[in-house]
């Protein structure tokens, strides 16, 4: 996903017929940075001073001019910064179609981008001394969402059976493996499901002569007691 991503990014870097900017001089892993910079949020002025001081783009160039740049870049890619596409793609383009998060997973998500974005500030600011004049409230934000996930998770701890964002989790990785189920047995075709179905048997049966089952012990106290295989002559 991130390669598909990253060249819908050059493309529009550079489009034919209109005004290049110093954008279409960055390398695809630096494009991929400004995009990700750019959904979580950051300003044009910030993401500017960060190429120039960081980068050693354009450093002859005016903030103000840089920041143009960024302003252009952003509304050439306004359809995929508002894509709901993870900042950590999967390999598989059908994820982040299929499975998009409800409410809670999507909190969740939020919060802890938040999170990493904010963790990155702050060490960029100590190590290469970039400024991020908005990241005071940044945190203030971050720590709002995480006290609901916090009642969320207050509620998980009464109720452990009933936790929302893992139910909606397992749905979907239920949903992935009978996608991949399916795909892999419509691709054997017939004679390829009637060896599988074969090779299973022959599994399981040979399974079954080394399994050790394990029921309920009948003295009453509820504890799992051992039982030796089944064999054949039984």
């Amino acid at each position: 996903m991130r390669t598909i991503i990253t060249k819908q990014l050059r493309e529009r870097a550079s489009v034919k017929g209109k005004q290049k900017t110093w954008v279409s001089k960055c390398s695809d892993e630096q494009l991929y940075h400004l995009f990700e910079k750019l959904r979580a949020g950051e300003t044009a002025r910030s993401i500017a001073q960060y190429a120039q001081k960081v980068w050693k783009l354009n450093p002859e160039s005016g903030i103000h001019s840089m920041s143009q740049g960024i302003s252009k870049f952003q509304k050439r890619i306004e359809d995929l910064l508002k894509a709901d596409i993870p900042i950590k793609t999967t390999s598989d383009p059908q994820d982040s179609i299929e499975e998009i998060p409800d409410d809670l997973l999507a909190m969740d998500r939020i919060v802890r981008m938040q999170r990493e974005r904010i963790e990155r500030m702050i060490r960029e600011e100590q190590e290469k001394g970039v400024r991020y004049p908005n990241i005071s409230r940044d945190l203030q934000s971050l720590a709002m969402l995480s006290k609901v996930l916090v009642k969320e998770k207050e509620f998980i701890v009464k109720y452990p059976d009933e936790d929302p964002i893992k139910k909606r989790q397992n749905e979907l990785r239920n949903r992935r493996i009978d996608r991949n189920f399916n795909t892999m047995l419509n691709r054997l075709g017939d004679d390829g499901c009637e060896r599988l179905i074969e090779m299973s048997d022959k599994f399981l049966q040979a399974v079954s002569k080394l399994a050790v089952p394990m029921v309920i012990s009948k003295d009453g106290n509820g504890k799992l007691v051992l039982q030796p295989p089944i064999s054949d002559e039984e």
